[in-house]
């Protein structure tokens, strides 16, 4: 009757047939509880990869689906992990690395500055991006927000710091397979030296002895 067909269609019972494309290398299926098409494939590694394609209706699922094992393929086929990471997430684990090395005595005193260039300026700017997509552009925006934040335009010593705190991140996310070693992204690390305060003056000093 109407009442029951009204029930089916605000209450819906996925079919758990699956739908295959691309000759069967990718399918289409629902989750109980979700109105979205997932889809799922079999990776070169034998591993399977499920991703949500965003999408209720089949048809508008499609698109997605075959883009995400197009995409995914490319990235195991070039030896990179299937999924991507955060620079967040990147910087973290490297946060724990270094302070696992410096608490088995092994560390250097510039594992302090590396974090603190980590936690004050690299994580606020960076740390939403996916590493693989930080590109020219963006670090050319970290560079001009930097200023703004510092007030001034970093010396060399500060940008060589920065740029090794930056590398050992970005090492790392080559290491897990998140992104290639060609390519990768860098920091700018030549600046201005800084400078020395000139010696004081007589008059300087005569100041400061009466003071």
């Amino acid at each position: 009757n109407n009442l029951q067909y009204l029930f089916k269609q605000t209450n819906p019972v996925f079919d758990p047939v699956l739908t295959k494309l691309l000759d069967g290398e990718v399918s289409l299926f629902k989750r109980p509880k979700s109105r979205q098409w997932y889809c799922r494939f079999k990776l070169a590694t034998g591993k399977w990869y499920v991703a949500s394609t965003g999408q209720e209706d089949l048809q508008l699922a499609k698109v997605p689906a075959i883009e995400t094992y197009h995409r995914i393929q490319k990235r195991v086929d070039r030896g990179l992990s299937p999924t991507q990471s955060t620079f967040s997430q990147i910087a973290m684990a490297e946060l724990e690395n270094m302070e696992k090395i410096k608490a088995n005595g092994g560390g250097r005193v510039t594992y302090n500055d590396y974090t603190f260039a980590i936690n004050k300026y690299l994580l606020p700017f960076f740390g939403m991006y996916e590493v693989g997509a930080i590109t020219e552009e963006v670090i050319r925006d970290f560079e001009a927000w930097r200023i703004s934040q510092m007030g001034k335009v970093p010396v060399a010593s500060t940008k060589r710091n920065h740029a090794s705190a930056f590398n050992r991140v970005i090492k790392l996310a080559i290491k897990k397979g998140f992104i290639s070693d060609v390519g990768a992204p860098a920091l700018d690390a030549k600046g201005k030296p800084s400078q020395a305060r000139p010696a004081f003056s007589k008059k300087e000093i005569d100041y400061l002895l009466d003071y």
